[in-house]
């Protein structure tokens, strides 16, 4: 049996205001209570994967240029 792991994993995919995926669009996972900071880049199919997080509430922040920007707290 595999011992769990004292990791996270943050992912997901990107849509515009259309419902299209958006390739391309930086986004950062910071932990406020580590200041521990992840960056990742959408694919082209505007999937994104953030891993090897500790354990904790993040802050998500997605960026494109030409795009406002998106944030979101408490994950």
């Amino acid at each position: 049996m595999p011992a769990q792991s004292p990791q996270a994993t943050i992912s997901g995919i990107i849509t515009d205001s259309t419902g299209a995926v958006d390739p391309g669009v930086q986004v950062t996972a910071i932990n406020p209570a580590t200041t521990q900071c992840a960056t990742a880049v959408t694919n082209g199919q505007g999937f994104f994967v953030l891993t090897q997080l500790a354990i904790g509430d993040y802050t998500v922040e997605a960026e494109k240029a030409g795009f406002k920007k998106f944030v979101r707290q408490g994950l």
